[in-house]
């Protein structure tokens, strides 16, 4: 969930997963890769699932009160 101040909200994987996502229409999920530049996955132009290693790094962005959720596999 977006705090109430819109502060986007990170995230380290613990493990190597599948990560899939849900959110609002406005809402943004990206996900960043130790080196690599920029980010392996971005909602706004990606869809359905994308395999993240460990120490992976999530940041969900939307508005306040907005839910994303992360679903792992």
């Amino acid at each position: 969930m977006i705090g109430e101040k819109g502060y986007n909200e990170w995230y380290k994987t613990g493990t190597g997963s599948i990560l899939s996502f849900d959110g609002p229409e406005k809402g943004r999920i990206m996900v960043f890769v130790e080196d690599t530049q920029g980010p392996v996955f971005d909602s706004i132009a990606d869809k359905g699932g994308v395999y993240v290693p460990e120490g992976s790094y999530v940041v969900c962005i939307g508005r306040p009160g907005d839910i994303l959720t992360v679903n792992v596999k």
